[in-house]
Parts: structure tokens; sequence; C-alpha cells
């Protein structure tokens, strides 16, 4: 069953979302934050709990049973990859056309409400959000949108200004223990990061593998450039070119996910207060909508951890 109650360490997000369904769903709900804090589960459980026939995400009444087997004809779940406003004559699935043309002019198959979600709201290309926000300024009664992303700043300002935002803060170390198993150790909670969007990796053979030739990298400039070497080639090996090592992970995520390995691995360096600064720089700009950015980034930050590791 989904619920609010079920949302763990997301106290501040938990009321606000209460307070909205008790208040009724606003037109437009942006759920921001770091990925793998909740956002997601949050989103579905709204939905469950305003769909619902008692009002409780009881998860037994058939609008319920509905949702969780992602098959509510009210619920309108877009992919979490880019979106297009689409082609102007026969708009593909999941563009904003099609939403717009194809879904939004009718009501509503079974509730009083229709949600559309966006999973990834800051992968709408330019033109599709400029279409979307056309749809906002006059939204349908009967339609309700919920955006989530990992950056607020991702989105256009006129569209935060017509939204209720809700933020979602990395999860304290008390939290994850209380999601994780016994099993997960302190290292393993640092590498995460208060978030559980790459839990798979904590015991994969890319963490095995990148654990191993960052220590080398530490050591030795030959292995420095090695390791971005490496890096740069696991961009052609992202979802949807047959990756070895991840299905779900894009390729800025697997270089955030390094970031954090490598601050783990640097802590007990001698110029960690050097390093660090570099590597929250790099984290901090890696999901910008700037084509091929992420190799560029790599690139910056490996010289810059050439000339500060091995620097007389």
């Amino acid at each position: 069953m989904t619920s609010l109650a079920n949302i763990k360490g997301q106290a501040v997000a938990s009321r606000l979302l209460e307070n909205s369904l008790q208040q009724g769903p606003p037109p437009l709900l942006i759920l921001h934050g770091p990925e793998g804090t909740g956002r997601f589960l949050a989103a579905l459980a709204y939905i469950q709990h305003s769909l619902c026939e008692t009002g409780t995400a009881c998860g037994v009444c058939v609008p319920c049973k509905k949702i969780l087997q992602n098959m509510h004809p009210d619920l309108i779940l877009f992919p979490a990859e880019r979106v297009s406003i689409g082609n102007p004559d026969h708009p593909e699935p999941f563009s904003i056309r099609w939403l717009i043309r194809k879904r939004l002019v009718y009501q509503p198959h079974e509730a009083r409400y229709r949600f559309v979600v966006f999973p990834r709201a800051d992968l709408l290309l330019t033109e599709a959000e400029s279409a979307l926000l056309k749809t906002l300024e006059d939204a349908p009664e009967h339609t309700r949108f919920l955006m989530l992303t990992h950056r607020l700043d991702q989105l256009s300002p006129t569209i935060r200004s017509r939204a209720v935002t809700v933020p979602f803060y990395g999860l304290s170390s008390p939290a994850m223990r209380s999601i994780l198993p016994d099993t997960v150790s302190n290292d393993d909670l640092t590498i995460l990061g208060g978030s559980l969007d790459q839990l798979e990796l904590l015991h994969s053979d890319l963490t095995n593998d990148m654990a191993t030739r960052i220590e080398a990298a530490l050591r030795h400039p030959v292995s420095l450039l090695d390791l971005e070497s490496w890096l740069i080639s696991l961009e052609k090996n992202s979802p949807g070119t047959g990756t070895t090592y991840s299905a779900s992970l894009s390729y800025p995520e697997l270089l955030d996910f390094f970031g954090l390995l490598l601050l783990m691995k640097t802590e007990s360096h001698k110029r960690f207060k050097q390093i660090a600064p570099l590597i929250f720089e790099f984290k901090g700009t890696l999901h910008r909508k700037v084509a091929g950015i992420q190799v560029f980034l790599v690139a910056r930050l490996f010289h810059q951890l050439h000339t500060t590791l091995f620097s007389r």
C-alpha cells in the first residue's frame, strides 16, 4: 500500500502534502529535491489518496488497485526521459501535443480529477515547456499536474510561479537506517550520501571497479589519466546503449555517483580541503541542460585534480 505515512525522513514534505489533500489538489504541484529521497513515492501516494474511494489510500478499493498496477485511466504517467512538443499533425504518445489534443480535451474516465505526472520535469524540452505553460495558464478544471525535479531552478520561473512547491531533502542517517537492511555499513551510507537512488550500485562491479581505479589515481598521475579516460568512455555505455554496469542510471547519474565515491576515498587525503570544493563544484553542475557538458566537466575536474594532487 502506498501512503504518505510511508515516506521516511521527509516530515516537511509529508505535512505539506497532507495539508494540500485537505484543501484539494492545486492545479500544479512541484516536488523538488535530490533523487532517491522519496519524491516519486510521495507523488504516487498523493494521487492514491486523492483517487481512493475512502480518501485514505486504503489499497483495497478499485481505484487504489488500479493505481498500484499502473492501470488507472485517470493517471497519465510520463516516462522519465526527454519530453518533446510532438509532431504538429500526428503527435507521438507522451508528447505535449498528444497530451493536450488526445487527453486533456476529455473529461476524466472515472474520477473527479485526472492527474498528469512528469517524473523528470527538468527534461521537458524548451518548446514542450512553452506549450505546456500555455495549458497551465488556463488549466482544465478536471486536470491536476505533478512535476518532479531534483533542482527547482531547472524549471522556468513562469512555471514555478504557478505551482505549489514541496521540498525534499537528503535523508538523514537515522532515516536511512530505518529503511535499509542491517547489512548496509556506515561506509555504504557515506557513499549513498542521503539518497536511495544509487542503492543498486553499492556492491556492484561498477563500484568495485571505480573504487580500485580511484585508489590508484590518487597515487600516480598516469592512473589519474587512465581514470579520466575510463569515465569518459562510460558515456557511450549509458542506458539505451547496452551498458554492462547499470540499465537504469544515466551518464550524469553515474558521474554523480563517482563524485560521491571520490569524496569518500579522498576524505583522509592530506589535501582533502583542496579536493572537496572541486568535487562539490563538479557535482553541482552535472545536470545542466547543455549538450556535451559532462565530458567537459570531467576534463576540467581531472585537470584540477592533477594540479592539486601532484603539484609540489
